[in-house]
This record gives C-alpha cells, sequence and structure tokens, in this order.
C-alpha cells in the first residue's frame, strides 16, 4: 500500500514538473516564432521592423497569416501610411476610416479581414475578393 501512495506522489510531481516546463518552453519558442517572422516580414517585403511588427501583431490577433497580410498591405497601399486610392480608401489597408496610425490602421485592416473570412466561410480566396469590394 505504501508503494502505492509513493508511486503515484511521484507521478504527480512529475507531471506538475513537466507542466511547469511546458510553461516555460511555450513562451520561449512563440517568442521565437513571432521575432523570425518579424524578421521574414522585413527582409522579403523590405519594410522596417516596425511595419513588420504592426503587421504581425494584427495579423495574429486576427488569426491571419502574417505574410498573406503583408502581401494584402503591399497590394493596398504599398505600404505607404497616407495612401489615399481612387475610391477615397485610405492608409495602408486602405480602410474608410483610416486614423493615419499604422498599428492602429493595420489592426483595423486585419480585423475586416477577419470578417469577410467569416462571411465567406473560411474562403480566404473570397475574403480577399469581399475585402478589395467585389
Amino acid at each position: 500500500m505504501v508503494s502505492k501512495i509513493v508511486i503515484t506522489a511521484l507521478v504527480l510531481v512529475n507531471c506538475y514538473c513537466l507542466s511547469e516546463l511546458w510553461n516555460i518552453i511555450i513562451p520561449i519558442s512563440t517568442v521565437d516564432h513571432k521575432e523570425k517572422t518579424i524578421s521574414e516580414l522585413h527582409g522579403e517585403f523590405r519594410i522596417n521592423k516596425e511595419m513588420a511588427k504592426g503587421i504581425y501583431i494584427a495579423s495574429e490577433a486576427n488569426g491571419i497569416n502574417p505574410k498573406l497580410y503583408a502581401h494584402l498591405v503591399k497590394s493596398e497601399s504599398e505600404f505607404k501610411l497616407h495612401a489615399v486610392s481612387n475610391k477615397g480608401y485610405k492608409g495602408l489597408s486602405q480602410t474608410p476610416t483610416a486614423t493615419w496610425r499604422a498599428k492602429t490602421d493595420l489592426m483595423h485592416g486585419a480585423e475586416i479581414l477577419k470578417e469577410k473570412l467569416i462571411e465567406s466561410r473560411g474562403d480566404m480566396e473570397e475574403a480577399l475578393t469581399r475585402y478589395k469590394g467585389g
């Protein structure tokens, strides 16, 4: 009977230690992934690190692939904060309510894309078409 108690206690201690180790490992790998993605966006799109970080944060917050979102922003504004389309859409993400603040505009554009993705039942091609007004 004592051996079962000891074994149970050891199992519980090991599980606790593993869960604590897991809590340490996950944030480190998340940080590594974030920094790697930001660096990739910076290099691939030739944008500054702050722009890359803003794209990463906005896309991750809305469940969108950061590279896909960067391509959208590039096609909408060429990463120009004060871009204005011939239809009157403004900013990095070419929304009707641009604030001219990069982080805010990027987040707003990502939120709109997420809404379009939900409306399109997960069809990204349709969501992008809807985003662009089609």
